[in-house]
């Protein structure tokens, strides 16, 4: 579990990576589009100016222009209210929308830029994006429909269709990360969003193949560089020949070296998790030997130990006596002055019957498991009882749902997490409800339950089937538990 929490991070991390690196491409193109607004404002010549003189109410841009040209047609025409209310980039979006809809995608891809070219800075310009990007996918032509998704974005971040579209087309161009990134920015605003959970599950399950496929290609990569650094001495009297192949090699080399070198961080990793696991096997072992030698001595009574040592010295005498008839009497006069002297051999406890007889106990009462101040406390506690399940359920029975998250704040662990899962589903429906509600409350609930085998998975179901078997629950409480348990 160790080694799925450092992939996680390292996921996270390359994320950010490209969320800094879309914000610096957000930043040039601002600043190009700045650029370009001012290239704009260059004033009329001197005889366009005489031509046209300007007047009250004239609009510089396109769209104004078509606007009037239409006011004065409809006014000619006698319908001067028609003329004023049409708008054309509207227009443009409903001629788009009705090609779309009937199938002539390039027609509407025109038509959508008929729309934009009007008034690029409208406030409704970012939807002719949108409506184009979805052209484009349609078409199958990726790089164009993220450009002008990436475009709608930059306009109106809150347009959810607009990160949608940029995450499919991203998923068809391979970028998978980014992909992944925009689906999370529309579940945030749509939590509701089938489509979009569809498609995260789907970009998830290739980002975990391709993860798998590249080990698998580094550990290949690791095998075959051991097979081909080979160091050969060759004399040969052409040195042009044989300086030209050192530099062949030397590319070679980088990148298994880079194989190599990846392998071999993996290997440590496993190594340090076996040791770790390892280490704590044998501490806990320690611990339960030492509590029940300790339980032991509290439990004897020297009394009890020296009829003990009676017993078995009388039984190895009679043993004797049975192998050998000819020293029977001597082996009976000897066994009164045996009993007798044993009493006093036996005033101090002997370490070897102790220790083979005790019975081993319980080293850990559930009067003395308490409600945890700390989540030192907790997690010191949780490991001790976390191998007895009667006692791990008593002690989760301890802990308050109401302030787990503040107790365990961002230290949950995926060992943790399960404990707790399987002494939640022992619970009455109610109580665990009230458990599961707060243990959605903790920080990293939901990155765990990510990375959880099959096995671990069907702990979640167990909790979710107990959850669903109870009528006086409502269902929405039910699905709000299931996306931060199963996001997947």
């Amino acid at each position: 579990m160790d080694r799925s929490v450092a992939e996680a991070i390292r996921q996270q991390s390359e994320d950010l990576r490209d969320e800094l690196k879309e914000l610096e491409q957000w930043e040039d193109a601002m600043q190009a589009r700045e650029v370009a607004r001012t290239q704009r404002k260059v004033p009329l010549s001197a005889n366009a100016a005489a031509a046209e003189p300007p007047i009250r109410g004239t609009v510089p841009s396109l769209k104004g222009a078509i606007q009037q040209q239409l006011a004065r047609a409809a006014g000619a025409g006698g319908d001067t209210a028609a003329g004023a209310v049409a708008d054309p980039i509207q227009q443009a979006k409903d001629k788009g929308n009705a090609l779309f809809q009937s199938g002539y995608l390039s027609e509407a891809v025109a038509a959508y830029t008929m729309g934009i070219d009007l008034d690029p800075a409208s406030a409704t310009t970012h939807v002719l994006y949108a409506n184009r990007a979805m052209c484009y996918l349609k078409l199958g032509q990726w790089t164009a429909a993220e450009k002008d998704a990436t475009t709608c974005v930059h306009m109106n971040t809150g347009y959810v269709k607009a990160y949608y579209r940029r995450a499919v087309a991203r998923k068809q161009l391979g970028k998978l990360h980014e992909a992944r990134a925009d689906l999370e920015a529309v579940l945030a605003l749509a939590p509701r969003d089938v489509s979009a959970q569809q498609e995260m599950e789907s970009v998830t399950r290739a980002l975990q193949a391709k993860r798998a496929a590249a080990s698998q290609g580094s550990a290949t990569a690791g095998t075959s560089a051991k097979k081909r650094i080979i160091i050969e001495e060759v004399d040969s009297e052409d040195d042009e020949a044989a300086g030209e192949a050192p530099v062949t090699s030397v590319s070679k080399l980088s990148a298994e070296e880079e194989g190599l070198r990846q392998a071999c961080i993996e290997e440590d990793l496993r190594r340090l998790a076996a040791a770790r696991e390892s280490s704590e096997v044998q501490a806990r072992q320690e611990a339960q030997r030492k509590a029940a030698a300790q339980a032991q001595r509290q439990r004897r009574h020297e009394r009890v130990e020296i009829i003990e040592e009676e017993e078995e010295k009388s039984s190895m005498e009679e043993k004797k006596t049975a192998s050998s008839p000819a020293t029977a009497t001597p082996a009976v006069k000897q066994t009164p002055s045996s009993v007798t002297s044993s009493p006093p051999a036996s005033s101090s406890p002997s370490p070897t019957f102790p220790t083979t007889r005790a019975r081993p106990r319980p080293s850990i009462a559930k009067e003395s498991l308490t409600a945890p101040k700390s989540f030192s406390e907790f997690e010191r506690r949780f490991r001790e009882v976390g191998q007895q399940p009667e006692l791990r359920d008593y002690y989760v029975r301890q802990l308050n749902p109401a302030t787990m998250a503040n107790l365990i704040g961002s230290n949950m662990t995926p060992e943790m997490l399960l404990g707790i899962l399987q002494a939640v589903k022992t619970f009455h429906s109610t109580v665990a409800l009230q458990y599961a509600r707060g243990l959605c409350q903790v920080r990293r609930v939901e990155d765990l339950t990510l990375f959880l085998n099959a096995q671990e998975k069907a702990v979640v179901q167990d909790v979710l089937d107990l959850l669903r078997s109870a009528p006086d629950i409502p269902a929405k409480d039910i699905e709000h538990i299931e996306r931060k348990l199963k996001p997947l």
